[in-house]
């Protein structure tokens, strides 16, 4: 065997690239979640619950370009959800005395799509790089 191998091919149980950035990312996202305001924690659950959901092989969130009709009604299963389950109204009728119903909902439903994107780009970007972090490591091993 006359040409040399890179000195990660002779280590086959271990992975090419390093992880350490990838841990570092996971700490900063929990770190950031962890500063969320209360109200926004209690919503945080039902946007993972429901992104868990769709995380599988062929999911339509990790299309080159998802479906904006699609994200339409994953927001809003998950403001049905949020609606249903905690109650906003209280806290914000004394603050928004003069506005219209509509505009008291749609902050909420806002939110919603807002923390359901940055979720979807997150595990997006997650998927991306175990494929890359795949990828090389099964082309060393052939």
């Amino acid at each position: 065997m006359s040409e040399k191998l890179p000195f990660y091919m002779a280590y086959q149980n271990q992975l090419p690239i390093d992880t350490a950035w990838e841990r570092e990312n996971s700490r900063d996202v929990s770190y950031m979640k962890s500063m969320y305001p209360a109200e926004v924690k209690k919503i945080l659950p039902y946007v993972e619950a429901e992104c868990d959901r769709l995380e599988y092989d062929v999911s339509m969130i990790y299309d080159e370009y998802p479906d904006r009709l699609q994200i339409q009604m994953i927001c809003g299963r998950v403001y049905a959800n949020v609606k249903g389950q905690i109650d906003f109204a209280d806290k914000q009728k004394d603050k928004t005395d003069d506005l219209p119903t509509k505009m008291e909902d749609d902050w909420l439903r806002e939110l919603v799509w807002v923390m359901t994107c940055q979720e979807i780009c997150r595990r997006r970007q997650e998927r991306r790089n175990f494929q890359r972090k795949y990828y090389f490591l099964n082309e060393s091993v052939s």
